[in-house]
C-alpha cells in the first residue's frame, strides 16, 4: 500500500500531507482556527518537496535510531562492541552533518512501509533489515518504527511505537524534527505580522554546552538570547541548540507544551508531547529566513544529541535499551488555537 502522496482530510477542514517514500514526512497541515477564513498552514517545507529538496529540511522529519549527530560516527553499545558508521551518500553510509559526525539517523531518507490507511488517518512502519537492508548491518539489533498520524477535532495526533525485532538488545534514541511556518497564520492581510514579533515558548531551564554541534556533556544555564521560557520574539534568536531540564505542565505532568503566538492576530501553534520526549532541540533554519517569513524547529527528543557517547561517560543523556521483544511507546500533537 504505496503512494507519492498520502492526503488526509477531516471534516472541520484540517488537512495534512505524507510522502511516504520521503522518511513518511508529513510536509504538509492545515488547520481551522477560529476566526479564520481558511485553515492556517502550520508546517514549512522547500518548494519542491517531496519531488525534491532534502527529506531532512522539510516538514516533520522522523529521527530514528538516533536524532540529531554521533560524534565521527563512533559509538560503543552498553555490551563493548564498538561501532563506526560509515559516512556519506551511498547506500550502506549514514548521512555526515559535513563536519564529520553522523547526522538523524536512518529512517528520515527512506522510503516506509504504509499498512494503514483511511480519509483522516495513515500509518507505515521503518524496519531497519527490510527498509534500510544496506544501513541495518550498521546498527547493534533490528528494529522497527511505527508511526500512525491521525487528523483529531483538535489537531494532528501522532503515535510512535519502537520494537526490538531480534534477540539482541536493542539501543536507541527517537526525535522529530518540526518546521513551524512563520508569522502563525495568514502570511499577508492587516494581521498578519511578521515572524520577527511571533514568540516562542518552550519549557526548558537549561541547555548543553556544544562544540561543533555535539554536546560536551556539561549542562550549563540559559544565558540572553537561549531562556525561551518566557516567550522571547523570534526576530531575536538563532539557535541550534539542545536544551534540557524540561518541565511537564503543571495541571498535566506526563505532558509537555511548547508554543508559538503571532501578537498580531492572537493566533499560536500548540505542540503537546510525551514527557518521554526530555529534551528540545530548538533550531532557527536560514533556508526559511526571508523577508517577513521564517521557520523554527521545535524537536522532541527523547534523548540528547549524541546521546550514546555520553551515556558510555555516564552521563544521564535519555539513551535507551530495548530488551528482545520489548516496545516503547509515545506521542504528540499539534494544534493551532
Amino acid at each position: 500500500m504505496t503512494a507519492d502522496v498520502i492526503t488526509l482530510t477531516a471534516p472541520n477542514g484540517a488537512t495534512a500531507q505524507i510522502a511516504p517514500q520521503r522518511g513518511f514526512n508529513l510536509y504538509r497541515l492545515a488547520l481551522p482556527a477560529q476566526g479564520q477564513d481558511e485553515p492556517v498552514e502550520a508546517l514549512a517545507a522547500e518548494a519542491d518537496f517531496p519531488a525534491g529538496g532534502k527529506p531532512s529540511h522539510s516538514g516533520i522529519p522522523l529521527l530514528f535510531p538516533f536524532p540529531n549527530r554521533i560524534k565521527a560516527g563512533e559509538f560503543t553499545t552498553d555490551q563493548q562492541s564498538e561501532h563506526l558508521l560509515p559516512l556519506g551518500d551511498g547506500p550502506g553510509e549514514a548521512k555526515s552533518d559535513g563536519a564529520g559526525n553522523a547526522i538523524h539517523g536512518f529512517a528520515f531518507d527512506r522510503a516506509w512501509t504504509v499498512t494503514a490507511q483511511d480519509e483522516r488517518s495513515a500509518t507505515a512502519t521503518f524496519t531497519l533489515s527490510e527498509n534500510d537492508p544496506e544501513r541495518a548491518s550498521l546498527w547493534p539489533g533490528d528494529g522497527r518504527l511505527t508511526v500512525a498520524y491521525e487528523l483529531t477535532g483538535d489537531g494532528l495526533r501522532c503515535d510512535l511505537t519502537v520494537e526490538n525485532l531480534g534477540d539482541e538488545p536493542l539501543p536507541f534514541g527517537l526525535g522529530t524534527h518540526p518546521y513551524f511556518k512563520l508569522p502563525v497564520g495568514p502570511s499577508s492581510g492587516e494581521n498578519s505580522g511578521t515572524a520577527a514579533d511571533c514568540t516562542v515558548t518552550v519549557p526548558a531551564a537549561a541547555r548543553y554546552e556544544l562544540i561543533g554541534g555535539v554536546p560536551t556533556g556539561e549542562v550549563v544555564a540559559l544565558d540572553e538570547g537561549y531562556d525561551l521560557q518566557h516567550g522571547p520574539a523570534f526576530g531575536g534568536l538563532k539557535l541550534d541548540d539542545v536544551y534540557t531540564q524540561v518541565s511537564a505542565k503543571a495541571d498535566e505532568p506526563g505532558v509537555i507544551e511548547s508554543v508559538i503566538e503571532n501578537p498580531a492576530n492572537g493566533l499560536r501553534i500548540v505542540q503537546r508531547c510525551d514527557a518521554a520526549f526530555r529534551e528540545q532541540v530548538v533550531f532557527t533554519p536560514p533556508w526559511f529566513r526571508e523577508g517577513d517569513a521564517g521557520s523554527i524547529c521545535i524537536e522532541p527528543y527523547t534523548c540528547a544529541t549524541d546521546a550514546v557517547n555520553l551515556a558510555g561517560r555516564g552521563v544521564d543523556a535519555g539513551w535507551r535499551t530495548l530488551a528482545p521483544g520489548d516496545r516503547f511507546e509515545t506521542w504528540f500533537e499539534i494544534a493551532v488555537q
